[in-house]
């Protein structure tokens, strides 16, 4: 077996192992069908419009909503004929990875805002929305575990989770029980193990995913797109930090503040 083999298989072991679970080391990562781009999927950070541009990309002139029938499915790779990297051999993944002819990019986000996203987009109020409904067992568990109650017995009507509960909730979650949502971006992003070309800021997504889209050869139709984002930062009329809660937060996900250089002190904007 050659030694990029071997080394390609030793690398999604650890991706496969630091992953909560094993769906997402196939959901992970996108290699375009046309094209040498590489994206590093991290969630609650843009990816589904990311997703929609490349898709775009890879079909131009066709639209998204053309090419498959709803949103959710332009997660799914078998859908979208895109290249996960279950689909590649070892010396197939660290070429994508390390070679210089493809391009690498991901998006990161200051944790207290990914985390009060996360919050307020699946376990608010995932009782309210068909597509959320999913979470209502996970809202139901954190809300038991946190008042000693049993999960059967929560109504989220009458006492949702609140974002105290929440945050207390995840900060005593090992890494491999957290939901992607929340799971820990450094790991999500295959760090140390892609050398990346860009990493985009959720905080300037619309003017990074263009810049992305402009290096990747992509038309100047799909580049002014990518000004319109599908999710807008919450930026909060309420305050919904406080010190406690910051720090419980800055220790649970200090390694992705010191990764990508966010301020401890950024939860006074949230």
């Amino acid at each position: 077996m050659r030694l990029d083999d071997l080394k390609g298989r030793w690398i999604a072991g650890r991706i496969r192992r630091s992953n909560y679970y094993a769906p997402f080391f196939q959901s992970s990562l996108t290699l375009m069908q046309n094209s040498n781009v590489v994206y590093i999927e991290n969630s609650k950070v843009g990816c589904t419009k990311i997703k929609k541009s490349l898709l775009e990309l890879d079909n131009w002139p066709r639209r998204w909503n053309d090419i498959i029938e709803k949103e959710v499915h332009i997660h799914n790779k078998e859908i979208t004929n895109m290249i996960g990297p279950e689909h590649l051999t070892g010396a197939g993944l660290v070429r994508i990875l390390r070679h210089p002819s493809y391009f690498r990019f991901g998006f990161v986000r200051n944790p207290y805002d990914r985390l009060l996203s996360a919050y307020k987009d699946k376990i608010l109020a995932p009782q309210k929305s068909p597509d959320k409904r999913n979470y209502v067992p996970v809202a139901c568990k954190i809300k038991a575990k946190m008042t000693g109650r049993k999960s059967n017995e929560i109504d989220l009507d009458d006492t949702p989770v609140s974002f105290g509960e929440f945050v207390e909730f995840v900060s005593k979650q090992r890494s491999f029980d957290m939901d992607r949502h929340w799971f820990h971006q450094h790991l999500t992003m295959w760090q140390p193990y892609c050398q990346f070309h860009f990493v985009g800021r959720f905080e300037n997504f619309s003017n990074d995913l263009a810049k992305v889209l402009e290096t990747i050869g992509a038309p100047a139709q799909l580049v002014k797109s990518a000004g319109s984002k599908d999710n807008a930062s919450f930026k909060a009329k309420q305050k919904f930090y406080d010190a406690r809660l910051a720090e419980m937060t800055y220790l649970t996900f200090s390694k992705d503040f010191e990764t990508y250089g966010y301020d401890k002190n950024s939860w006074l904007s949230y």
